[in-house]
């Protein structure tokens, strides 16, 4: 989907619509308290379906509050750090936001210098007046037609195209995988609470192993001066 500060755009994509089904499906479910974490840095609230046994997860941060931000940011840092130490043979969920837009020529890169299986692109973009866009998109970017669908789909709605301001996917929990993510000078954020979420609703036994949870990690983008 494209978003501006003017209007929404909608992109149905075949990927997308399983996606909506799914958030469809939770809608009926039940709504949960927001559990605060650490301390009120950050919380996230949950809706099941009782019918398919799925969980939706939503982190919430207050990315316009610089402090929240910086120590949100080392969290996830020393997080990071401590899943790399245990030395578990996982991947893990992790959403990249990048200090500036890369290009999809320096995000193919480093999803081959690191393994990352990205799942999810949001291109930024800026119109002649500076307001700033940004395009959604959950297909696969491996190939130069769908790159070129993005810039198009972009330069219709008035904007011209940045390049790739956040990423989500997962990644090999290895210092050559997720370390090497966290330490990339071009990552303003790696945020990998999402994994948090899981361990939490596991400890607490409000997950289990056999069901389907799906965390929405949201990204700091929108407030940066990237433009």
């Amino acid at each position: 989907m494209f978003h501006s500060k003017k209007f929404l755009w909608l992109i149905t994509l075949s990927i997308m619509l399983g996606f909506a089904c799914i958030l469809a499906a939770h809608a009926s479910g039940d709504t949960s308290k927001p559990r605060v974490m650490d301390g009120g840095l950050w919380r996230y609230g949950l809706k099941r379906n009782h019918n398919t046994g799925t969980i939706l997860a939503k982190i919430s941060v207050d990315f316009a509050n610089l402090r929240v931000v910086n120590a949100y940011k080392q969290l996830n840092q020393q997080y990071a750090s401590s899943v790399i130490s245990a030395r578990q043979a996982r991947d893990v969920d992790v959403t990249l936001t990048f200090a500036s837009p890369l290009s999809w020529e320096d995000v193919e890169a480093l999803r081959e210098e690191t393994s990352l299986s990205v799942q999810l692109y949001t291109f930024v973009a800026l119109n002649q007046n500076g307001e700033k866009g940004s395009l959604t998109s959950v297909e696969r970017l491996d190939s130069p037609v769908n790159i070129n669908k993005a810039t198009e789909i972009i330069t219709s709605q008035g904007y011209t195209l940045q390049g790739i301001m956040v990423v989500h996917g997962t990644v090999p929990n290895t210092p050559e995988g997720l370390g090497k993510l966290v330490a990339d000078s071009r990552v303003y954020l790696a945020d990998v609470m999402a994994n948090r979420v899981r361990e939490d609703l596991l400890e607490r036994g409000g997950l289990s192993d056999t069901q389907d949870l799906h965390v929405h990690t949201p990204s700091p983008f929108w407030d940066m001066d990237w433009d």
